[in-house]
C-alpha cells in the first residue's frame, strides 16, 4: 500500500496576486504540493480533472462560473476533491448555503497563514473543518437541512464519527472530546448531530445501545 506523502492542492481566484500570495505561503509547507491554479470556476473543474487534487481552495466571486457553482458541479460530478471556500463575506446564512452546497470549510480572506494551513490539514484528514468563529447556529441550520432520505441507521458512520461516538459512550463532554481528538468543539457538535440522525437515537441511552449493537463501543 502506497502512503500519501503530500497533500495535493489547487487554487482558484480571479486575482493573480492573491493566488501568488497563498502559493508562496503554502509552498513552504513540506507536505503540501500546489498542483494547479485557475482564475474561474470553469477552469477550476478542468484543473481538478487534470490533476486529481485532494484540496481545492476556492474563491467565491469569480467570473464565468463562480465558486459556489463550481462546488455544486464538483458534488454533481462526484469529484474526489474537498473544497475550502475563501470569501470576504461572513454571515450565518451565507456560510450555511456554502456548506450545504458542498464546501468542506470556510475561511475569510484575512485569515492568518497558520489558520489556512491548519484548515487544509484538518479537511484532508476529517473531510471538513469548522473553526471557532463558525457559530453553533450555522451548524444547527446545516444539520437540520441535511434531511436523511433513507431510514435512520441505514447510513454508515464515517471514521471520525465513530471516534466521536466512542468518546460520547465513554462519558466525555464535547470540550473533552475536542481536546482528545484535536478538533474544535463546533466540529464535535457537527459530528454529534450527524451521529444522532444516522443512528435514529433520541438520547444518550439510545445512542449507547446503538453503539453496542453495532460494535462501535466496548462498554464494561
Amino acid at each position: 500500500m502506497t502512503l500519501k506523502t503530500k497533500i495535493k492542492i489547487v487554487m482558484a481566484d480571479d486575482h493573480g496576486l492573491i493566488r501568488q500570495g497563498y502559493k508562496s505561503i503554502l509552498e513552504k509547507i513540506k507536505d503540501f504540493e500546489i498542483v494547479g491554479e485557475a482564475e474561474n470556476g470553469k477552469d477550476l473543474l478542468d484543473v481538478i480533472h487534470l490533476h486529481q487534487p485532494d484540496i481545492a481552495i476556492v474563491d467565491i466571486e469569480m467570473p464565468v462560473m463562480n465558486g459556489r457553482e463550481s462546488i455544486l458541479q464538483m458534488k454533481k460530478l462526484n469529484l474526489k476533491v474537498k473544497p475550502i471556500v475563501l470569501s470576504m463575506h461572513f454571515s450565518e446564512h451565507y456560510i450555511s448555503q456554502l456548506i450545504l452546497s458542498g464546501a468542506c470549510a470556510y475561511l475569510t480572506k484575512n485569515s492568518e497563514a497558520e489558520e489556512v494551513v491548519e484548515t487544509i490539514r484538518k479537511v484532508d484528514e476529517d473531510g471538513f473543518y469548522f473553526n471557532d468563529r463558525i457559530s453553533q447556529k450555522v451548524l444547527d441550520s446545516v444539520a437540520k437541512s441535511r434531511k436523511l432520505e433513507e431510514n435512520p441507521g441505514s447510513h454508515t458512520l464515517s471514521p471520525r464519527e465513530v471516534e466521536v461516538l466512542r468518546q460520547i459512550c465513554a462519558g466525555h463532554k464535547n470540550k473533552e472530546i475536542a481536546a482528545i481528538l484535536n478538533i474544535t468543539v463546533n466540529t464535535v457538535d457537527f459530528h454529534r448531530n450527524n451521529i444522532f440522525e444516522k443512528s435514529g437515537a433520541n438520547n444518550i441511552v439510545q445512542l449507547v445501545k446503538y453503539a453496542i449493537r453495532n460494535g462501535f463501543a466496548n462498554i464494561d
